[in-house]
């Protein structure tokens, strides 16, 4: 598709990190007379591979972080809804797993600081994405953060939520485009005007 590059661009926050000004206009057809055309697409595809090989990973390592300061805080919420922390949970505390019953793990309000409600796991999500922004990352990268994401060894870290969050995300937004281009085919049925 011709027209992704008016909005699969980069965002302000990334482009302001610049001291040189990238080319708005790289990738366009309105720089095939420019005699800077290879440098313009060069700084563009520059900032993406920076985007990609630095920005994103530093930015799950910070989702990492959070990731461990959240199962301390909820942590009877993580033994209720992931197998991986409830059967660490039982080693350390010299339980075999399979001796274990659904009935034996606390149940989702078990202590006051541990309760988690879907408008907590909301702000949780839209606290994300505005992250995403701050470090110049479009949503379009979900699918690559989950990825990065979900390479975590649960071991170390317990990234369940986070990847299910992500996912969430990334399914909502793939709803909404499929939403999208089937009104768009509608209204080209009806012969209905566009405001696009």
């Amino acid at each position: 598709n011709g027209r992704n590059i008016f909005y699969k661009m980069l965002r302000p926050e990334l482009v302001a990190c610049y001291s040189d000004p990238l080319c708005s206009d790289a990738f366009s057809g309105w720089l095939k007379n420019d005699p800077q055309i290879r440098e313009h697409h060069a700084e563009v595809n520059a900032a993406t591979e920076r985007l990609v090989k630095n920005i994103i990973p530093k930015f799950v390592e910070k989702l990492k972080k959070i990731a461990i300061l959240d199962k301390k805080r909820y942590h009877s919420y993580y033994l209720l809804h992931c197998p991986d922390c409830r059967e660490a949970d039982q080693e350390t505390q010299g339980q075999s797993s399979e001796n274990v019953k659904k009935d034996d793990v606390p149940p989702l309000g078990f202590a006051e600081s541990s309760q988690m409600t879907v408008r907590m796991l909301a702000k949780q999500l839209a606290s994300i994405r505005h992250l995403m922004h701050t470090y110049g990352i479009n949503y379009r990268w979900l699918g690559l953060i989950r990825a990065l994401l979900c390479e975590t060894q649960h071991s170390n870290i317990c990234i369940w939520k986070y990847a299910a969050l992500l996912y969430t995300e990334m399914t909502a937004r793939v709803c909404k485009n499929i939403i999208r281009a089937l009104l768009r085919e509608k209204m080209k049925e009806l012969k209905v005007p566009s405001t696009e």
